[in-house]
């Protein structure tokens, strides 16, 4: 995960550089938002994703020790001050109906210029030096996401082909895999300008370097960069264990909570944190 602002001239009218701590960002923002009516900021409405490096950022975490000890740590005072934090990202600097966005509406709003900056993933954040159809293709800039009082987090995030244990055709399966993750393959994804490819030879190669310097930002290695943190910092072991996505779900709940003023960081997040317990016990995991 990445930092993106499609409108980045209107921070350097203001004198401002691009934001490194959670600090840098509400200066920022306060000093952009709806100047030209461009919100400043705009995120994919899955919170159990992009509310996590804000979390982590804070000091807090979904599990007390991953993938070891399970308890959920929710409703700490760090987890607490993350939550309120990031809800007033969108409560206050987004565009009318924020809160629902999803990343493919946050990737259209940052090419069209309606917004400013986004956290996103590469392969969404690419979309912005598509001459085609983004309109900000030279206002555009990118960075690391921010640093809060315990460091930098960016997500990072994986997929994987598998076979179902009782498929009756794993042969063919296992063709179709090696098929599709074939050099041969891999390399048609990049010339086709998909932003994301899965090789280690793809990312390096020519074509697909190219294509990742927009507006003078070598988006490529800025992601290189977050893979190479989030390999040595170990902090993603949360996404690790299979029942995460109980534990997404209220996280989805109670950031949408907060955004809306229907409870507060408090009263959501201790919310989520009764309900992530209860559901992680009727799923039979040992907490």
């Amino acid at each position: 995960m990445l930092s993106g602002a499609s409108r980045f001239d209107l921070v350097t009218q203001a004198g401002l550089k691009y934001p490194d701590t959670t600090d840098d960002l509400i200066n920022v923002f306060q000093a952009v938002n709806k100047k030209e009516r461009v919100a400043a900021y705009v995120t994919d409405s899955h919170y159990g994703w992009t509310f996590i490096p804000y979390l982590q950022a804070f000091g807090g975490n979904v599990f007390r020790n991953p993938p070891d000890d399970l308890f959920p740590t929710l409703d700490t005072p760090e987890a607490i001050a993350a939550a309120d934090y990031f809800a007033r990202l969108i409560r206050e600097f987004g565009p009318n109906g924020g809160l629902t966005y999803t990343a493919d509406q946050s990737t259209q709003a940052l090419k069209l210029g309606r917004v400013n900056f986004s956290d996103s993933s590469q392969a969404y954040l690419a979309q912005l030096g598509d001459p085609a159809s983004s309109r900000t293709l030279k206002t555009v800039n990118f960075g690391q996401l921010v640093q809060g009082p315990a460091g930098r987090f960016p997500g990072m995030a994986v997929h994987a082909l598998g076979i179902p244990t009782g498929s009756k055709n794993k042969e063919a399966a296992w063709a179709f895999i090696q098929w599709a993750l074939s050099k041969q393959t891999t390399q048609r994804a990049v010339q086709a300008g998909y932003g994301s490819p899965t090789r280690r030879s793809d990312i390096d190669s020519q074509a697909y370097r190219s294509k990742q310097i927009i507006n003078g930002v070598d988006l490529a290695q800025l992601s290189l960069g977050a893979i190479e943190r989030a390999a040595q910092g170990g902090y993603m072991k949360y996404r690790t264990v299979d029942v995460y996505p109980q534990v997404d779900q209220q996280l989805n709940k109670a950031i949408a909570l907060i955004i809306s003023g229907q409870l507060s960081a408090k009263q959501a997040m201790q919310q989520a944190q009764t309900a992530s317990i209860a559901d992680l016990r009727r799923s039979g995991a040992k907490i």
